[in-house]
């Protein structure tokens, strides 16, 4: 069995990306005119490293919305997590589906007061979605903890597999 599923941040409905990006260049210029501005009036010699943390801070928050995407592949038995830039494909972690300890939706989730998590991992735009999901599983001696953002599909395949 082979299944995959790709979560953007940009979803369907939502702004083009031809419109994005000239949102993005629009607030670029403005913020490198407000501190030219500052410069020539007021003389605040800085202002070119106030333009260029706020240009830095514009591009993470573009990579982190608008470019990155997460996919989530079930091959057999296993759970691939990755993570996606363009073309750039980074392996996050795989598990095999008989480890899997704990699956629910994270609204659900039980706090364990006494476990600890070896790594933690959160691979999703947003923790209130209705359907973000926690899966805690162990691989070898490492406790994992994994909070993501499937499909309906993959979370029945999930569950089909864990029994």
């Amino acid at each position: 069995m082979i299944y995959k599923e790709t979560v953007k941040a940009m979803e369907k409905g939502t702004k083009s990306p031809m419109l994005m990006a000239f949102i993005i260049v629009i607030s670029i210029v403005a913020v490198v005119g407000f501190c030219n501005f500052l410069y020539n009036r007021f003389g605040v010699s800085y202002t070119g490293y106030i333009a260029f943390v706020l240009c830095i801070i514009i591009g993470i928050y573009v990579y982190r919305n608008k470019i990155l995407e997460y996919r989530y592949s079930i091959i057999d038995d296993e759970i691939i997590f990755e993570q996606v830039v363009g073309t750039k494909i980074k392996p996050i972690t795989s598990l095999k589906l008989s480890h899997v300890e704990y699956f629910c939706p994270l609204k659900e989730e039980i706090k364990q007061k006494d476990k600890k998590w070896d790594q933690k991992y959160l691979l999703l735009f947003n923790k209130r979605a209705s359907n973000a999901y926690v899966l805690t599983a162990k691989q070898g001696r490492k406790n994992i903890r994994i909070v993501f953002q499937p499909s309906d599909e993959m979370v029945k395949l999930i569950e089909r597999a864990k029994k």
